[in-house]
């Protein structure tokens, strides 16, 4: 990146390394996400910078909606695994080892992608990490929808590596429009799943155990589909009992 005189006199160095894989507008102007060596920096406006290296001007729609819809179609006619998180971006939802695992998964050789939804106190620190890991092509974060159905529906696989859960309403709804659940070992959820029947309990909560469990997945064993009707009703036929 080239700088204006303005940013240059302040604490950025034009005889460095600046990089960018964000752009967002607020309020009528743009805003560019800027990193050096893999950490983040700041956000530039974008009329103080100039883009190098062959790149002339930033594509504003890098990031829409309507473009991940079509890149997401295109991987799937190409038959590439679509795997996908829901949840905040917190330290027990454990998507910085979900990225990791991500990242040995795809040492194996395996061509898929990866798309956490949700928002939170991480989002900085799991961005990075898919820039040191060069996972920019493959995993992607993104903010909550409303039409989170349609999107997941267009998924193959709810990927919930959870230290701890309440309910797992998340992994409920990916698995009544038909994910095969690939879930962390704890209470909740290997009850969801009923113990493996309806989909993988990785073996470890770690990036070991997450990636054996992706891969596992992709093996396209056969699981008992999944009635979230039949669910409900049995839970509160439990709920009557205790009560």
């Amino acid at each position: 990146m080239k700088f204006s005189k303005k940013l240059e006199a302040g604490f950025l160095n034009q005889s460095l390394d600046y990089s960018t894989d964000e752009q967002q507008m607020v309020k009528g102007t743009w805003w560019v996400k800027t990193y050096n060596n893999g950490k983040f920096v700041c956000w530039l406006k974008l009329a103080d910078i100039e883009l190098i290296d062959g790149i002339s001007s930033i594509n504003k729609n890098e990031n829409s909606f309507d473009d991940i819809i079509q890149k997401i179609m295109s991987d799937k006619k190409d038959k590439i695994p679509q795997f996908v998180n829901v949840a905040r971006l917190s330290p027990e939802k454990n998507q910085k080892v979900l990225i990791e695992a991500f990242a040995k998964l795809k040492t194996t050789g395996v061509e898929a992608k990866l798309y956490i939804l949700g928002s939170g106190i991480l989002k900085e620190e799991l961005e990075t990490k898919i820039i040191e890991l060069n996972l920019s092509g493959s995993v992607q974060l993104l903010v909550h929808m409303e039409n989170i159905r349609n999107f997941l529906s267009l998924m193959d696989y709810f990927i919930f590596p959870s230290l701890y859960e309440g309910q797992g309403m998340a992994l409920l709804e990916a698995m009544s429009v038909g994910l095969l659940p690939i879930v962390s070992d704890i209470p909740t959820s290997r009850e969801i799943v009923a113990g493996g029947n309806y989909g993988i309990i990785s073996e470890s909560n770690d990036e070991q155990g997450l990636a054996l469990a992706m891969m596992k997945a992709l093996k396209k064993e056969e699981f008992s589909s999944f009635d979230l009707e039949s669910y409900n009703k049995n839970v509160i036929n439990r709920i009557k009992l205790i009560l």
